[in-house]
């Protein structure tokens, strides 16, 4: 293809598409190395680019074709990262620029296209216009109907949202696999690393930071872990997601952990450096704000095993901790027959 070009607007071409390094170059730097100016760059490159198109050699037509039919396996729409990902593997191309080799060949071809990134949905390829507009439709849809919900899909609850805005957006028939591709294509939806799919406003899918990432890792331990356990998870997670949001992939520091796990009431330490999920059920305080609630709220005097055994649901210590609390006569008083109640106060049963 280049080969008939003149020398000047072969480097233009080759800088401008990054078709040595994958790395692209402004009108601007191209212009000051041969000291013309940014439009008459781009003149020579869309000369250049004419002069390709008038005639292509057979083997471009036998090359096309590839990217066509993948398309058209996907329902004639891809997300450009992963079509040319799996397009450079079928070629079996590694060369550094492969990518933007790629996408140069895939931008001459009247058949396919090219959707470029907006804030609402990344760039992507499609086999004609229509099959893009329909595409972005489905995934308007989508977004409108993942925000109503509010809250994060599982795997089986995807399929049934994606089957149910497929028939309002005449995708009635088309493989809900091709449809879930499509999400993809948005900057508006994506999946967590636990599976969760949902509205990436969404903290539990794009976490704001080391709080809420801490949160959904204890939410899905459904236990309580010690902050350094805590932090041990999220840094093995980051070095697992290269696939997801950036967010997920920050590493963090032990202390920071705890730090954000002191201020948020919605974490309560249940245990020397072990920490729960208020949503759980425990309660915030010391242990002996917790023999004082119970005590206060019980409707007669506990046995010391009653009392231990509702601390102990609350908390991971040992009953020697409990034991030292309860001897803290300013706050509590065994009475003569063994029973524990706060200092002054008389229960119901006690009154009756």
């Amino acid at each position: 293809m280049f080969s008939r070009l003149p020398k000047r607007t072969q480097e233009v071409l080759w800088r401008r598409f990054g078709l040595k390094n994958n790395k692209p170059e402004t009108l601007e730097a191209i212009g000051r190395d041969f000291g013309i100016t940014r439009e008459r760059v781009r003149q020579i490159e869309e000369n250049g680019l004419a002069s390709i198109t008038k005639s292509f050699p057979e083997s471009y037509k036998d090359f096309v074709r590839l990217p066509e039919v993948h398309l058209e396996s996907f329902g004639g729409v891809r997300e450009e990262r992963k079509f040319l990902e799996e397009l450079v593997f079928a070629l079996k191309d590694r060369h550094p620029a492969s990518h933007a080799r790629a996408r140069f060949l895939l931008l001459l071809s009247d058949k396919l296209t090219y959707w470029p990134e907006t804030l609402s949905y990344n760039a992507f390829w499609s086999l004609g216009k229509e099959s893009g507009r329909r595409a972005l439709k489905f995934l308007e849809g989508l977004v409108k109907e993942v925000k109503k919900q509010r809250n994060p899909f599982s795997g089986g609850e995807v399929e049934t949202l994606v089957a149910k805005v497929a028939k309002e957006t005449a995708y009635k028939t088309a493989p809900r696999g091709t449809l879930v591709s499509y999400v993809h294509i948005s900057k508006e939806l994506a999946v967590n690393p636990f599976g969760q799919f949902g509205f990436t406003g969404w903290a539990s899918i794009i976490p704001k930071g080391v709080r809420d990432r801490a949160y959904l890792i204890l939410k899905y331990s459904k236990q309580p872990v010690h902050f350094q356990e805590l932090a041990k998870r999220i840094n093995e997670q980051a070095r697992t997601t290269a696939q997801f949001h950036p967010a997920w992939q920050k590493p963090v520091e032990v202390q920071t952990v705890h730090n954000e796990l002191i201020k948020d009431e919605n974490f309560v330490l249940v245990g020397r450096g072990m920490y729960a999920l208020k949503e759980w059920g425990y309660e915030a305080g010391t242990v002996r704000d917790l023999i004082h609630k119970i005590l206060a709220t019980s409707r007669k005097p506990l046995e010391k095993e009653e009392l231990m055994e509702a601390i102990k649901k609350q908390r991971f210590v040992q009953e020697s901790t409990i034991l030292i609390n309860l001897q803290n006569r300013k706050f509590f008083e065994r009475m003569p027959d063994g029973r524990y109640r706060v200092r002054g106060h008389r229960h119901v049963a006690e009154e009756a």
